[in-house]
């Protein structure tokens, strides 16, 4: 799996001194911060072929792996399951945009076929991600590897009480830093009908 930072990052910003294989913790903490960010951002972040099959409404076809590099083809497909190739298109920060809208007149949607090329390249297993992603996977696996003896725990108890901690949840602050890069037609910022 990819991850978006080195272990010498993370052994730095923790103060670390000794190796990766001393934090057997550390691994499985590192990827699901990953996946948490993904879901967050509403996207793939590991550079891929991607086949999509998106029921649309409009000529804006959200795309899941961003930023697109490549289109390789966007067909239109029938209920007879035969595929019309759509050539007249451009690539947007959240998919595709088609010059026409081309739907089915009985329940005016348009299944459309795209595969295509898109997210941030990898090198040595690391992503090349905008810094702010970055750092925001840095600090929240800090987090929770400082918080490690609840990792995964829905209630945690002290002598002060007991509370209730949900496994991962993004800290506010990294939300905060993470935000110009969700998807722009996530679902709570306007109707995505794409996933």
């Amino acid at each position: 799996m990819a991850t978006l930072f080195t272990w010498t990052e993370f052994k730095n910003l923790m103060g670390y001194v000794k190796d990766e294989v001393d934090f057997p913790d550390y691994p499985i903490i590192r990827d699901s911060v990953f996946g948490r960010i993904e879901a967050y951002l509403q996207r793939f972040l590991e550079k891929k072929e991607v086949t999509e099959i998106v029921d649309c409404e409009t000529t804006m076809i959200p795309l899941r792996n961003l930023p697109i590099d490549t289109v390789t083809s966007i067909k239109l497909v029938a209920d007879d399951l035969t595929e019309t190739d759509i050539t007249e298109y451009r690539i947007t920060n959240f998919g595709i945009q088609l010059r026409n809208f081309i739907f089915d007149f009985d329940n005016d949607t348009a299944r459309i076929k795209i595969t295509y090329h898109g997210g941030y390249l990898k090198t040595d297993n690391v992503l090349a991600v905008p810094e702010a992603i970055k750092r925001a996977g840095l600090y929240q696996t800090k987090f929770e590897i400082e918080s490690k003896n609840n990792f995964g725990s829905e209630t945690i108890t002290t002598d002060a009480g007991t509370i209730r901690r949900p496994s991962i949840q993004l800290l506010k602050e990294l939300k905060e830093t993470l935000n110009p890069f969700v998807h722009s037609l996530k679902p709570d910022r306007g109707g995505f009908r794409g996933y």
